[in-house]
């Protein structure tokens, strides 16, 4: 778990530049943020960077746990 947390902010914080994470939505299970500072539009479509703070362990599908997800 050390590992993947470790890779998870490798990857983040690798780019050279400062996530601007804010904060979008907030219930029981997570607190879900969006990179403001990532956000790429092209044509009709946007991609950015998300980012799941979950406030309880989570399980991937190699049964490994964990408590942040960071996805595009």
């Amino acid at each position: 778990m050390k590992k993947l947390l470790l890779a998870i902010l490798l990857a983040i914080f690798s780019n050279g530049a400062m996530a601007q994470w804010k904060l979008i939505d907030m219930n029981d299970v997570f607190d879900a943020y969006v990179d403001i500072a990532s956000k790429r539009k092209s044509g009709k479509k946007v991609k950015m960077w998300t980012l799941y703070d979950y406030k309880s362990p989570q399980t991937n599908s190699y049964e490994r746990l964990y408590l942040s997800k960071v996805s595009q």
